[in-house]
């Protein structure tokens, strides 16, 4: 079954959050990080190269239509010399997410608004499937993070670890995101520390300039960034997730997407689900509302280490 994507901004406490809403049946909200502009060469129609063939495709391939193709169209699909019906076809055929075959690549601006500033972030990078077919990793160098013009963050990825490496003038800090059935561990160069407080700090300090962040928080967004590309959502979704450590490593990124909205995030859940959405999509990951209901009945969904507890069972 096809998705349908559409774009929604919601307005919490003097807030502003741009998501992406994903849905089966009814609208259903990308929460935890914004939407990302992506490369991907395998999917016909994905003109914004997000990992996703949806309506912002459409209005580009819309705009083009007719006209001769030029060295700059991107919705010639067929190479034919002009855009046209065919175009078009090709593109409804591929509706939806895309799902990748050995890489996702990762080369274009996420972009997204928080008191009323818009923020763009620019990640560059590969992710590889590893030999045994069951997960993506980095095999040739981290995926790069940056904002406002200043590196924010470098991330790597094993089949249990997210690590990211922030550089602060000549000295770097090291975190890491342990997808293990542990909950919510983060060591900082080695040594434990607290995913919760490192959560509270970056829901402060998100949408502020980006050379203001503390180093935390450059790792917290570089590490939601991941989850944003279609082809890793429709890769970590697939047949068989359950079974291996992307599993724990995805709801790893999404109990962290889900606790940097905190609370804020009951009003969507709420307001989705009781449309009809049997599940929505948080930091790459698709979450059933029966267990997002009990995240904000319980009045946990603000806390990382929690909600990775819940989480996990789904692995």
């Amino acid at each position: 079954m096809k998705t349908r994507t559409s774009s929604i901004v919601r307005h919490d406490a003097g807030r502003t959050w741009s998501f992406r809403a994903t849905s089966l049946i009814a609208a259903a909200a990308l929460l935890g990080a914004p939407s990302l502009a992506l490369a991907s060469n395998e999917c016909a129609g994905d003109l914004t190269g997000d990992g996703h063939v949806d309506s912002i495709d459409l209005g580009i391939l819309l705009g083009e239509w007719g006209a001769p193709a030029t060295p700059s169209s991107s919705a010639d699909l067929d190479q034919s010399g002009t855009v046209d019906a065919s175009d078009l076809g090709a593109m409804l055929g591929g509706w939806g997410l895309c799902c990748p075959g050995e890489t996702i690549s990762y080369a274009g601006p996420l972009t997204f608004f928080a008191d009323g500033l818009a923020l763009a972030v620019d990640a560059h990078g590969t992710l590889h499937r590893s030999p045994d077919g069951a997960d993506f990793v980095t095999t040739d160098g981290p995926i790069l993070m940056a904002a406002d013009g200043v590196a924010i963050g470098a991330v790597s990825m094993t089949d249990a670890t997210l690590q990211v490496t922030v550089a602060e003038g000549r000295q770097s800090t090291t975190y890491e995101f342990l997808a293990t059935p542990d909950d919510a561990v983060l060591l900082v160069d080695g040594a434990a520390a607290s995913l919760d407080l490192a959560v509270d700090l970056a829901r402060q300090e998100i949408g502020t300039p980006a050379a203001t962040w503390s180093s935390s928080t450059c790792a917290i967004v570089s590490l939601m960034a991941i989850g944003q590309h279609g082809g890793w959502q429709c890769a970590m979704n697939g047949d068989g997730v359950a079974a291996s450590a992307s599993c724990l490593k995805k709801m790893k990124i999404a109990s962290i997407a889900i606790a940097v909205i905190g609370l804020a995030a009951c009003f969507t859940i709420y307001a989705a689900c009781n449309a009809g959405a049997v599940s929505l999509t948080f930091g790459g990951a698709l979450i059933p509302c029966w267990l997002l209901y009990q995240l904000c009945n319980a009045g946990i969904i603000g806390s990382s280490a929690a909600v990775y507890a819940k989480l996990k069972q789904m692995c």
